[in-house]
């Protein structure tokens, strides 16, 4: 089996900032859970449908377990980016292409971890503002803005690796 050279890719800047908003919105969220918890109801709203009404309830104590989630997502990422040699790539690796092939795929890795962390963020809002019984106008259209992101998010992806290849 051909190995494949070990770098070690340092973080530039933009992914340092990248990495530092991921974990700025697990601590907001740690914060809010904190500062909302003891005036949630015991039941919460979990699921909704498509035009943004509840459909599932379960305990408060579901924001503790989306805040640890969130973390383990992050602290998962944050690993993975230490072994960018054992990923998968659409091209060989030699020594002459590995540290760009490398940074990308770390970048992917980031970046992705903040878009899920944006994510869990917006469903974590959510699950409050109705809790609390505000439910923005917006509401309605969280499917939209959800896959919306997520098409955005897989094109672009396409797009770094095709430029990347």
């Amino acid at each position: 089996m051909n190995q494949r050279p070990r770098i070690k890719i340092e973080p530039s800047l933009f992914d340092k900032i990248i990495i530092f908003s991921s974990w700025s919105i697990i601590i907001l969220l740690i914060f809010f859970t904190f500062h909302y918890y003891s005036e949630l109801p015991e039941k919460i709203p979990t699921n909704f449908n498509s035009t943004g009404n509840a459909t599932g309830y379960r305990g408060k104590m579901t924001l503790w377990y989306m805040v640890i989630v969130l973390t383990l997502i992050n602290i998962l990422f944050q690993s993975l980016s230490r072994i960018p040699e054992k990923f998968n790539y659409i091209v060989k690796i030699t020594k002459e292409n590995a540290k760009k092939q490398y940074t990308l795929n770390i970048r992917i890795l980031y970046i992705t971890s903040l878009l899920v962390s944006i994510l869990f963020a917006y469903i974590f809002y959510q699950i409050i503002a109705v809790a609390l019984n505000y439910i923005p106008k917006s509401f309605e259209y969280s499917g939209e803005i959800i896959v919306g992101i997520s098409i955005l998010y897989v094109i672009a992806i396409i797009y770094l690796i095709i430029k990347n290849k």
